[in-house]
């Protein structure tokens, strides 16, 4: 059970509607809404602009500024989690990292770096900290290189960050559309500890 009261952690989720299928949103949704004991806020990118790693980093900053509460998760639209994944301790640092991470493809699941912007949890200063770290890097070099925050590009993380343990892990669904592009693994599982579901069955509800 986790430590912390509704009024101490907010979920900001944010959703890019030409990222996903409409199945894989759907899904990942009820799953999300099931799952979270904490108020969920939902922005949806205004892809009238163009779609980019700042953007996002920029979405995200506002959100954790207007959240008003001193703890946020950072959920993904794509991405399935389980009610124990919020089940959190006190952290040991500003910012947490999951100790594991999963993703799903057509092949099955496969176990990816933990370090994934999917699943941050952390205190809200700390992580509007390091996010302005990250439109910082952009504005002093014009460009904004795919590293989590505070990591550098060969993915070293600074001392503000550790990680949380997790038994069950969320599952990053790799669609086709994901803005990090495709993600394979080296091997793959049909079940994962924790989850009802085969990755072939999950694989068959968001698949077009």
């Amino acid at each position: 059970m986790s430590l912390f009261s509704r009024e101490d952690v907010s979920v900001i989720v944010c959703e890019v509607f030409s990222l996903a299928s409409e199945k894989v949103r759907d899904e990942c949704r009820e799953q999300l809404e099931a799952a979270c004991p904490y108020p969920i806020t939902r922005h949806v990118q205004d892809e009238s602009y163009p779609l980019s790693l700042l953007t996002y980093y920029d979405n995200l900053f506002e959100l954790i500024n207007l959240s008003a509460r001193p703890f946020v998760f950072i959920c993904e639209h794509d991405c399935l989690y389980d009610r124990s994944y919020f089940d959190v301790d006190w952290p040991a640092s500003p910012i947490t990292y999951p100790s594991r991470a999963v993703s799903l493809s057509a092949n099955g699941f496969f176990v990816r770096r933990p370090f994934v912007t999917s699943g941050l949890f952390g205190s809200a200063p700390f992580l509007c900290h390091a996010i302005d770290g990250k439109l910082r890097e952009h504005e002093n070099t014009g460009r904004c290189i795919w590293s989590e925050p505070c990591s550098d590009h060969t993915g070293n993380m600074n001392d503000l960050v550790s990680q949380r343990p997790t038994n069950v892990p969320h599952i990053d669904i790799r669609h086709g559309k994901n803005f990090t592009g495709n993600r394979t693994g080296k091997s793959y599982f049909q079940t994962l500890n924790g989850w009802d579901w085969s990755a072939s069955q999950m694989w068959g509800l968001i698949r077009d």
